[in-house]
């Protein structure tokens, strides 16, 4: 899914669509199973999504394991998002 959402989506919405390219300004969000993608997908590309909206993300326990390890050290998600 990220291969998509970075190759196809996001430069197709850049192309059409006047955003914002600061990622202060940028939010990921899903539902189910969508929610638990937008996390880790935000968790992942730390730095490139400061939001994460997650609607009744399906159980964590399916998390990658780049996700387990970056929500076993909070404080350096936080310190990522506040040196944006």
């Amino acid at each position: 899914m990220d291969e998509e959402l970075f190759h196809d989506v996001v430069p197709f919405v850049e192309a059409h669509y006047s955003i914002s390219y600061d990622s202060r300004e940028r939010a990921i969000t899903g539902l189910s199973m969508g929610g638990l993608q937008a996390i880790d997908t935000a968790l992942v590309y730390l730095g490139y999504f400061s939001w994460i909206g997650a609607f009744s993300p399906s159980p964590l326990a399916a998390f990658s394991h780049e996700v387990q390890d970056a929500l076993e050290d909070p404080i350096k998600i936080n310190k990522i998002n506040k040196d944006l």
